[in-house]
């Protein structure tokens, strides 16, 4: 008869680690998610919240970044309860756009926004998944920037991404 303890070890020993993985990452995953309402806002320099009020989304900012000094570039990621349709989401990247140039008017060369929602966010942008993006650039064409005047933003173009 032959002997069966190491094969038979083997296979016990390979279906704990798979069964202690899959659990671990359950229990990974479901801690992640976070809630809306426990989100903090990040300070801004503007009244963006005038822009969420506009749109009647609640939304959050989670970080707002500049770059640059010859061609300033602006960052926002955005947190939303949950994913609007394509104009409801329009409205809302032309209501940060608004409230940052009003606020600084003719200052930055790109505006770039990520957008979040409640399902996809994981307590930090870096293990978070956005679901679109909204670029704000001299003639939609990232090639322009640094090229194309800003003059009042006339011939900028916002380009809406799902992704």
């Amino acid at each position: 008869m032959k002997d069966l303890r190491g094969p038979v070890s083997l296979v016990l020993t390979v279906s704990v680690f798979a069964i202690v993985t899959v659990t671990t990452s359950c229990k990974r995953g479901a801690e992640e998610k976070v809630a809306f309402e426990s989100v903090a806002q990040k300070p801004v320099n503007f009244h963006v919240q005038e822009a969420a009020a506009e749109c009647g989304l609640p939304m959050k900012i989670l970080e707002m970044r500049e770059f640059g000094s010859d061609t300033k570039h602006i960052f926002f990621w955005v947190l939303l309860k949950e994913k609007p349709d394509s104009p409801k989401l329009e409205t809302v990247a032309r209501s940060i756009l608004a409230e940052t140039i009003a606020h600084k008017p003719d200052t930055y060369h790109v505006f770039t926004i990520h957008f979040f929602d409640e399902a996809g966010y994981r307590g930090t942008i870096d293990k978070s998944r956005e679901f679109a993006k909204a670029s704000f650039l001299p003639e939609g064409s990232p090639d322009k920037i640094g090229r194309v005047p800003i003059d009042h933003y006339k011939n900028y173009k916002l380009l809406l991404k799902f992704l």
